[in-house]
């Protein structure tokens, strides 16, 4: 029973990883082949445990449409958003 979940958990995992990898691809090809302009926005934040996270957010136009993908949403370790404004990041 238990080797059975682990092998269904890692399976999902990697089907997981592999579908991410193939939106990220189809997104790039579509950034770099349709969209004259894209603008990048930088969010950061922490949560109630005081645990960093920062988000990057891809905005461009898709023919007639104003669109946004998520490129990427990352935790901190060992810090928190407060560490980078006092150590010049901004």
């Amino acid at each position: 029973e238990r080797a059975q979940f682990y092998s269904f958990r890692k399976t999902v995992r990697l089907d997981i990883s592999k579908m991410y990898q193939e939106q990220m691809r189809s997104l790039k090809n579509m950034l770099a082949d349709q969209c004259t302009y894209v603008s990048l926005t930088v969010d950061l934040w922490s949560d109630r445990r005081c645990r960093s996270f920062m988000g990057v957010t891809a905005h461009f136009i898709e023919g007639e449409v104003l669109d946004s993908a998520v490129l990427c949403c990352k935790k901190f370790e060992g810090m928190n958003i407060w560490d980078f404004r006092f150590t010049g990041f901004f």
